[in-house]
């Protein structure tokens, strides 16, 4: 994964299905994960719904906002 970013996301405004700014777009939060896992270091998998594809970002949370790892990419 790559440089520790934060994202401006705060943990209490990731509801299911809800609209938010992400990078100056709309970005509709279509899944969040944070189910930790034996072999997997990042415990949070923020799916939002960007329009034309799915951005999956990858990380943590640290005061509340979400701490991006990674993202990935995702067709519909």
């Amino acid at each position: 994964m790559g440089e520790e970013r934060p994202t401006g996301i705060n943990e209490d405004e990731i509801h299911y299905g809800r609209v938010i700014d992400f990078e100056g777009r709309p970005a509709r939060i279509a899944g969040l994960n944070t189910k930790t896992q034996i072999d997997a270091p990042y415990p949070t998998r923020l799916v939002l719904d960007v329009g034309d594809h799915y951005l999956v970002l990858v990380g943590y949370f640290r005061g509340g906002e979400l701490m991006e790892e990674g993202r990935e990419r995702h067709s519909k």
